[in-house]
């Protein structure tokens, strides 16, 4: 009886923890031009003005010469228990990944950039992205495609 006690009792304790382990994930929609306007895209990352960056469903010149394409994660600590300033910094560190992979292939674009998270619609737009906040970290993906444009 005792030990029957003694299980039951251990087995509520764990149960009243174990709710409280489930990881979080919460899904925010941030704008783009403030993001890259943000204390993210100017302290410490930076965005390089010599590879344009059109996202979504925006235009880039006729005469783009496709080179590939590629994705990239943003993936930062929650700063200070506020989850918008790492949601910035994820994005600015995928953007910098983005750019700096087409670089090394010679582009000077990328175009159809797009949020992305597994088991969710990519978000195709020209003014938001999407970004995952989770018990310790922001998480984000992009994915774009790499042109060349003449100067």
């Amino acid at each position: 009886m005792k030990s029957t006690a003694v299980t039951a009792l251990l087995a509520v304790f764990v149960l009243s923890f174990a709710s409280q382990a489930v990881a979080r994930n919460v899904k925010y929609t941030l704008p783009i031009a403030a993001t890259l306007q943000s204390a993210a895209a100017s302290a410490g990352f930076g965005i390089d003005p010599t590879i344009k960056l059109y996202f979504g469903p925006q235009k880039a010149p006729e005469n783009a010469q496709p080179l590939g394409s590629a994705s990239a994660t943003g993936k930062v600590r929650i700063i200070k228990k506020q989850d918008l300033p790492s949601c910035q910094a994820s994005f600015v560190q995928a953007l910098e990944q983005l750019q700096k992979d087409a670089k090394s292939i010679n582009a000077n674009a990328v175009m159809n950039i797009v949020s992305y998270y597994p088991k969710e619609a990519p978000l195709v737009s020209e003014k938001e992205f999407d970004c995952w906040a989770g018990s310790f970290s922001t998480i984000l993906m992009l994915k774009g495609d790499f042109v060349r444009v003449a100067d």
